[in-house]
């Protein structure tokens, strides 16, 4: 099988970025032929020096750029750079991130066969925001993705009901992001009965609304003020653009935590492990969230965890039913307060459990195996009539 990456951004780095090279480099290894394609850019190339062995980058030149409004653009490709994909002969091309205009020129161009991988875009808030304009712009993308067999991946169960219910007629199928190599951590946790407050954690980007801080911080307010509740503080880590570590340091201050809650910015990848090592309880409470990589990398630390229902992973019913793990509507601060305040009261037993639930945790996010579930539908969609 001779698979095509198609990611525009892709040396721009992120999460997307970091699926696509995860996922390429499992293909490879399980000997299928794998290449990758984005825009040359002027971004600092953070994935270029770790496309895996067997795997082949294209960096595609851009005719122009044609802004669209706001911040939506389009970039032609120079002559000839469509050719130069077609001439890689790919069975099949994978598109990654939804409604993106970049995407309009692989479909049905390079390869027979697509699968388009939305990562999140197909979200009911994402679409709401555009008031029906991405809607119609979602149906326009699978319909010209349509110009051979296709399908679309979804991240989860909850991403799958999505597409489903903006797309009813599209062939949907589900495999998740594989983890990260984060379970060095799982050597190190911290000891039972360890002296000082009760941990709780956050990993990831200060987004204030769209990660749900506002409400951990305030069921952390709420949990920390409730009578018996043992001593117990909130780290929240992740890089920082639009200024929101002030915001969340003067809600701690109104809610009269200050001194428990810790804003800090961009954490270096060599110390999460330390990180979440250190933690009692991580905590993703987030309003919009497709997938949910540092609940992830939590759980295949061994870490208790508490998540939203909005949160990509969470939907999974092998992670919903783990015993060291507790989902909690959206936006509701009272279910926040109570998970936590549990949850720390039990923190000893529910890390025993999320350590005997590692390995398993582990297995459902090894990269091979996601790897398999995806080039079994290549086939299926490349060879119909060996499927049939």
């Amino acid at each position: 099988m001779k698979v095509l990456h198609w990611y525009p951004n892709l040396l721009g780095g992120g999460g997307v970025a970091g699926a696509v090279v995860g996922l390429a480099a499992a293909q490879a290894r399980a000997g299928a032929e794998v290449h990758l394609a984005c825009y040359e850019g002027e971004e600092r190339s953070l994935y270029g020096d770790r496309i895996p062995e067997g795997a082949v980058l294209h960096r595609i030149a851009y005719a122009r750029r044609l802004h669209l409004g706001g911040n939506r653009l389009v970039r032609p490709p120079a002559r000839g750079e469509m050719a130069r994909l077609r001439d890689i002969g790919a069975d099949l091309v994978h598109v990654h991130g939804g409604l993106n205009a970049d995407n309009l020129w692989v479909y049905g161009a390079v390869a027979r066969a697509s699968v388009l991988s939305p990562h999140g875009a197909y979200h009911p808030a994402v679409i709401a925001r555009a008031r029906g304009v991405k809607s119609a712009w979602a149906a326009f993308e699978e319909r010209r993705a349509s110009g051979g067999a296709r399908a679309l991946h979804a991240l989860c169960p909850a991403e799958a009901a999505a597409v489903k219910g903006l797309l009813p007629g599209a062939e949907v199928y589900v495999a998740p992001q594989g983890g990260a190599s984060v379970t060095a951590a799982r050597t190190s946790p911290r000891p039972p009965g360890a002296e000082g407050p009760r941990r709780v954690l956050s990993l990831g980007r200060l987004d204030v609304r769209g990660k749900g801080l506002d409400v951990l911080v305030k069921a952390f307010a709420e949990a920390a003020g409730g009578a018996g509740a043992p001593p117990m503080s909130l780290a929240i880590m992740g890089p920082d653009p639009g200024g929101a570590a002030d915001e969340l340091r003067a809600l701690a201050g109104g809610l009269g935590v200050a001194d428990a809650v810790t804003v800090s910015g961009a954490v270096d990848r060599s110390a999460v492990p330390a990180a979440l090592a250190a933690a009692d309880l991580y905590a993703q409470l987030s309003r919009n969230e497709g997938f949910g990589l540092s609940l992830a990398e939590a759980l295949l630390c061994g870490v208790p965890a508490l998540a939203s229902d909005e949160v990509g992973l969470a939907s999974f019913e092998f992670i919903a039913r783990l015993p060291h793990v507790t989902v909690c509507e959206a936006g509701d601060v009272g279910a926040a307060a109570a998970g936590i305040r549990s949850m720390l009261g039990r923190a000893d037993e529910l890390r025993a459990a999320g350590s005997a639930a590692a390995e398993e945790v582990a297995r459902f996010l090894d990269w091979d195996r996601i790897a398999a579930v995806h080039l079994e539908r290549y086939g299926r969609l490349v060879y119909p009539e060996a499927a049939a």
